[in-house]
């Protein structure tokens, strides 16, 4: 799905965390290089352990935005303050 920054005007990507919402390619590229991964029903794993323990913990309802460099991600409060969906409202 599509949004744009509210002050940028930046087209970007997004999902949101959830087992019923299609994942885009660049969220199943994620899942399928181990960086992305199911905690629990209700939880996920982004990113690798490393020397730091940079490993975070998405629970469903949280946003993935992907700009065509670049993904991070968001709290569904921030996202809204944040983002103007395209089409499908959160």
């Amino acid at each position: 799905m599509k949004a744009i920054h509210r002050k940028t005007g930046k087209e970007v990507e997004y999902w949101i965390v959830s087992h019923q919402e299609a994942k885009p390619k660049w969220i199943e590229h994620e899942f399928y290089i181990g960086k992305m991964g199911w905690i629990t029903e209700y939880a996920l794993r982004y990113g690798w352990i490393s020397i730091q323990g940079e490993s975070y913990r998405l629970n469903i309802g949280d946003v993935f935005i992907y700009d065509g460099k670049k993904i991070k991600f968001l709290s569904p409060e921030k996202f809204e303050r944040g983002y103007s969906p395209m089409g499908k409202k959160i």
